[in-house]
């Protein structure tokens, strides 16, 4: 069961189809498996900034299954603006708001548009790049704690986290294996 506050669920609406003046959901209980993932997914990142791309994915799913209809994006060159923001600074805190006003679309057209393109979400994305950063740091023989904030995970255990599930290994033996 989710409870999301209706003036979130508003937002992601508005932000989805402008032209939507109000929704309601139809069906209290939904069985649909493509929707079912999406609620897993969102309950799984509820505390993590990559919540509210999952929030919109799911709105979307949702908005899709009662009208009938794609909600389908354009293609958008402007996509390469948001990407190279976070290729400039993958360190830097930027929301899904900042990276759809550089890109010039909504929330939801950002999200898909840059899945349709690179296969991840713009949150997926910038870890890839910050543990592509943290590997470089390694090798110049920093400190894992301190590569860790430079590249600006939460703390070490985070970053550990991240690198393990893209290389299949620690940091730590990563850094040995440098050696």
């Amino acid at each position: 069961m989710l409870y999301v506050d209706p003036e979130v669920i508003a937002g992601a609406v508005a932000d989805i189809d402008p032209a939507a003046r109000a929704f309601e959901f139809h069906d209290p209980v939904l069985a649909d498996p493509r929707v079912v993932a999406r609620v897993a997914r969102l309950l799984s990142t509820i505390a993590d900034p990559g919540s509210e791309a999952a929030l919109l994915a799911l709105v979307g799913d949702i908005l899709r299954r009662q009208t009938g209809q794609g909600l389908g994006t354009r293609s958008l060159a402007s996509i390469a603006a948001a990407r190279g923001r976070i290729d400039d600074d993958p360190a830097a805190a930027v929301s899904l708001a900042e990276l759809a006003r550089t890109a010039g679309v909504t929330r939801f057209q950002l999200l898909r548009a840059f899945a349709r393109e690179t296969g991840l979400t713009p949150h997926a994305y910038q870890v890839q790049r910050r543990i592509d950063l943290v590997r470089r740091l390694i090798a110049r023989r920093m400190p894992l704690a301190e590569a860790a904030s430079t590249a600006g995970f939460a703390d070490q255990s985070h970053m550990t986290r991240a690198f393990v599930r893209r290389y299949g290994l620690t940091p730590g033996a990563y850094a040995a294996a440098r050696v």
